[in-house]
């Protein structure tokens, strides 16, 4: 009984041991199989939040590629707007030299006219060509409202017809011989009309000769008895420096920027160059202006352009809208290129003076080859 009591007890152990045992297999497996599924989990989530960092910075690039669109149009409007204002102050400006130039024309005709009626009364003719001269005058005045070279040379002008007249009364030996003459220089003067004459000094200059020798013939006696003394002193004014004229040329440059400019001390093309000679002055004075670098630089390359004989305001201008930026850069133009330019340029700007000829284009090519550089070569790239 004892025996069958200990076989029981046994069976019942290892009943419990292999139940034990088959419980132990189990957990293990159960764990295991759960560790899988969130080594799994992991795996995702980690995928998932590499996923939402990379498609938060694609939004971040894509906000910021947004904003300097926009930041580009802005500039672009402001850089039209900014250009559509010059080209309408450049057809103004040719329109008031076009209707300057018939006003000077009837003038001259007017005057002609009177001449020829007044020729057997010496006195009359006196009074006749004071009164034109005062009409000059007058006409100088006005036109020193638009331009502050033609201020500023008015005395020079004055003193200048003063000494041509005189020598036209000493050449001259009857009143015959004087109309003859008028006629013949008033041809001179007519032609010079077709160079607009706010363009330079010189052009000016040129129009008060035509008119000092046409009136020569009716001012032989009483108008020039001046002394030789003043006149002499009175030739010295005469004199001007060719490569220098006062900023207010430059078509483009407003009259507030010219306030602004002479406040910098810089009154003349010269000054303005020596003032904006390469990259880092030229982006200097356009923040002080509260300008685009290029605005400035535009300025710049037609003082430097005007600095070529024969070359005037106009001119420079139209070389500058070319491409040429520099007199070394004029220098190295090709002749044929450089008129197809600047037809091209012309056509489209609407100028009312003639485009520049092969003949033309070669001269200023030359003469721009013997000036010193006064801008930096790289000023081209701004």
């Amino acid at each position: 009984m004892s025996y069958l009591l200990s076989q029981i007890w046994i069976c019942l152990l290892l009943t419990a041991l292999v139940a034990g045992l088959a419980g132990w297999l189990l957990a293990s497996g159960g764990k295991r199989k759960t560790k899988q599924l969130e080594d799994k989990w992991r795996t995702d989530l980690a995928r998932a939040e590499n996923e939402r960092d990379y498609y938060a910075g694609e939004v971040k690039n894509l906000s910021a590629i947004a904003e300097e669109r926009e930041e580009m149009e802005e500039r672009f409007v402001a850089e039209k707007q900014s250009l559509e204002n010059e080209l309408d102050a450049l057809q103004k400006g040719m329109k008031f030299s076009v209707d300057s130039s018939k006003q000077q024309e009837e003038k001259l005709t007017k005057k002609a006219h009177n001449l020829e009626e007044q020729n057997t009364s010496l006195t009359a003719k006196v009074e006749e060509e004071q009164q034109v001269f005062s009409q000059r005058i007058a006409e100088l005045e006005a036109s020193a409202e638009l331009s502050k070279t033609q201020t500023e040379d008015y005395d020079q002008k004055i003193l200048a017809l003063q000494s041509e007249l005189e020598e036209a009364h000493i050449k001259l030996a009857d009143t015959t011989n004087r109309l003859t003459e008028a006629e013949t220089n008033l041809d001179v003067a007519k032609s010079n009309l077709s160079v607009e004459p706010s363009n330079s000094g010189s052009s000016i200059s040129s129009m008060a000769s035509g008119i000092a020798a046409a009136g020569s013939a009716v001012v032989a006696s009483s108008l020039l008895e001046s002394d030789a003394d003043d006149i002499s002193d009175n030739e010295s004014l005469i004199d001007v420096n060719e490569e220098d004229y006062s900023i207010d040329v430059i078509e483009a440059i407003e009259e507030t920027d010219s306030k602004r400019l002479n406040k910098l001390g810089i009154k003349t093309t010269v000054e303005l160059l020596q003032k904006a000679s390469g990259k880092e002055e030229i982006a200097l004075l356009a923040k002080s202006l509260g300008k685009e670098s290029w605005v400035v630089r535009s300025w710049a390359s037609v003082a430097d352009l005007l600095r070529v004989q024969s070359v005037d305001a106009v001119d420079a201008e139209l070389l500058e809208l070319a491409g040429i930026a520099t007199v070394q850069s004029l220098s190295r133009a090709n002749v044929d290129k450089l008129v197809e330019s600047t037809k091209v340029i012309h056509r489209h700007v609407g100028k009312t003076t003639a485009a520049p000829n092969a003949q033309s284009v070669a001269i200023w090519i030359q003469n721009a080859a013997k000036l010193e550089p006064m801008l930096e070569t790289n000023v081209d790239k701004i």
